[in-house]
């Protein structure tokens, strides 16, 4: 898998639409994905902010708080898990990037920005998920979605599993119309199109991203 670091000033920053929410954290095993896209040979503790890993099927970059609240909105919430024995925590906020694969010509991205801190064993895992959004702009094309977006922690950190179910539009205006559990180990986002008449393709697709295999 091929990998490039670059500077976060060469890389096209998305534009998307991101939320904030708070919930009760979820933090369990439950909802692990049917794909696998294997990050563990990146060392994600020397990430600065302003860095980009650019991958054939990922983006990993990472943002300041200052950046993360102008892209998200809202200012992410740090230390929110008490119970997380972290012996320090990455400065600034890690966005995870996907492109979805609705057909061979449009190819979306799912965003999910987290808050990466130092385990017992010097890791930096997933410790909270501070946002999901959804840029919909892929070869020229605009469209709206409509469905569901969802983002969990697993194996206490070293996994993160997303999920992305439901329809792309050719028009229409997409909202929010549901949140939980952002700024805590788990996140779900609902969204609604304007246009139900507008279908252009359909996406269902989950993943578990692997930091760390032990």
């Amino acid at each position: 898998m091929k990998k490039i670091l670059v500077s976060i000033a060469a890389f096209f920053m998305v534009s998307s639409v991101f939320l904030s929410g708070q919930a009760s954290a979820n933090t369990s095993n439950e909802g692990e994905g049917t794909g696998e896209i294997n990050l563990s040979d990146l060392n994600l503790s020397d990430l600065k902010p302003g860095d980009v890993i650019q991958g054939e099927d990922f983006v990993v970059r990472q943002l300041t708080d200052e950046q993360a609240a102008e892209e998200m909105g809202y200012t992410p919430q740090k230390s929110k898990i008490s119970t997380f024995a972290a012996k320090k925590c990455a400065t600034g906020t890690t966005a995870f990037s996907r492109y979805l694969n609705v057909n061979s010509s449009y190819k979306p991205m799912l965003n999910i920005y987290t808050e990466l801190c130092q385990n017992n064993a010097g890791q930096f895992v997933i410790k909270s998920i501070a946002g999901i959004g959804v840029d919909s702009r892929s070869n020229g094309l605009v469209k709206g979605f409509e469905g569901n977006t969802q983002a969990k922690a697993l194996n206490s950190g070293k996994t993160l599993w997303y999920l992305a179910d439901g329809w792309f539009h050719n028009s229409g205006t997409t909202t929010i119309s549901n949140t939980a559990g952002l700024d805590s180990g788990w996140a779900s986002v609902g969204w609604t199109n304007g246009s139900s008449s507008s279908k252009y393709g359909y996406i269902y697709q989950d993943e578990n991203i692997i930091l760390f295999k032990n």
